[in-house]
């Protein structure tokens, strides 16, 4: 696990996890991250973002929303408190770029099912979530792109 990796001691120069912090024990996690970091070791940290700038993307996260709550996700910024709290590591730096995926509704339709929120619905409700997906990407055509912001975030270990 991201928090007894079982790895040795000063066995790495850099940590990275993309899409998955939000999931860990932070503080645990920093821990087990500096013991394994070499001395000015590197921890790495991106999540790539539906832009929901968008108003069709943000119509999008409006259908998935109310299925949500209580999951850990990187939206609602709880990973970083762990940084804020630690010493073992310098405050995070961090950037942001654009990225753009092809997409089509039936790739999109598979993404969102593989959601874990939506996949534990019950099948019926499933189905009219992902029905509903694909009425919201009808006027885009066969092919188009989803875009994304990707957040990046870094710091080194003291």
């Amino acid at each position: 696990t991201a928090e007894a990796t079982a790895l040795p001691p000063a066995s790495a120069d850099a940590v990275v996890a993309a899409q998955a912090f939000h999931w860990f024990g932070g503080d645990e996690t920093l821990g087990e991250v500096h013991r394994i970091l070499r001395p000015r070791g590197r921890i790495g940290l991106m999540w790539a973002m539906r832009d929901e700038r968008v108003p069709w993307v943000r119509a999008l996260y409006e259908l998935i929303e109310p299925y949500e709550a209580g999951v850990p996700r990187y939206r609602y910024g709880a990973w970083r408190a762990a940084f804020e709290r630690t010493e073992l590591f310098t405050p995070l730096e961090e950037a942001h770029f654009a990225y753009d995926q092809q997409m089509d509704a039936d790739r999109l339709v598979l993404r969102l099912a593989s959601m874990s929120f939506i996949a534990v619905l019950p099948a019926g409700e499933r189905q009219q979530i992902l029905d509903r997906a694909r009425e919201v990407v009808a006027h885009l055509g066969e092919r188009f792109v989803l875009p994304h912001v990707v957040d990046v975030f870094w710091c080194a270990r003291r």
